[in-house]
């Protein structure tokens, strides 16, 4: 008896979709890797910049970062039993105006020669530590900070969504982020304030004092979770 297979047309076109959404699958995946890839380059070409530049930072950005802490520190009044994140915590110019009007500071920073120098200035502060890790990737539990600091932090990073997201995630519901953004930064990265503002509330943030004057390199927000 000859046998006869009958296809079935709904079973052909089951598997036709499955290789197309393969195919698109594969797609994104590699658009994807070439983007995780770019954005690795260039985290760790800052991480070279940094450590090339960590013995004379103070000399370059002294002034630059004096006068940006001095006016984000204008509109907050952390309590004493705060716990205080700087990310992208450099060489610790924070570490002197904050650290005894608060609980624990603890720094991060990717660059091993910035941190070096860090700890340096840390040693007069025993409730300031130091922890080497990528702030795309912080290595703390969901809501643990009262006050989360970013400066000079975004420009240095690929996807801004994502680290204001991880920012926000490492903060409680009714914490203060004071974040800024440089006006400036390549052609294809400058902030003007009203992209800046809208990129703080697509992340889920509600913007209270926006500062921009002349003397600032980089536009400050302070800012707390949406409720």
């Amino acid at each position: 008896m000859l046998a006869v297979t009958v296809e079935e047309p709904g079973v052909i076109m089951r598997e036709t979709d499955s290789i197309r959404a393969l195919k698109v699958v594969s797609k994104l995946r590699l658009k994807f890797d070439k983007e995780l890839m770019r954005g690795w380059d260039e985290k760790y070409g800052a991480i070279d910049y940094y450590d090339y530049i960590a013995p004379f930072y103070d000399q370059i950005y002294d002034e630059e970062q004096k006068v940006k802490i001095d006016v984000a520190l204008r509109h907050i009044n952390p309590v004493k039993e705060s716990v205080v994140l700087d990310a992208g915590c450099g060489t610790g110019f924070l570490f002197k105006c904050l650290s005894e009007k608060v609980k624990l500071l603890v720094g991060l920073d990717t660059s091993p020669g910035i941190l070096k120098e860090a700890k340096k200035l840390a040693k007069s502060f025993p409730n300031v530590h130091l922890i080497r890790a990528d702030a795309d990737f912080m290595p703390f539990p969901k809501g643990i900070f009262d006050v989360v600091f970013a400066l000079t932090l975004l420009q240095n990073m690929p996807n801004h969504l994502w680290t204001l997201n991880e920012l926000k995630r490492v903060g409680k519901a009714y914490s203060i982020f004071v974040i800024t953004a440089f006006k400036k930064f390549k052609k294809y990265r400058h902030f003007v304030q009203t992209t800046f503002v809208a990129l703080l509330d697509t992340a889920g943030f509600r913007v209270s004092v926006i500062e921009n004057n002349k003397k600032l390199k980089d536009f400050i927000a302070v800012c707390k979770p949406k409720t």
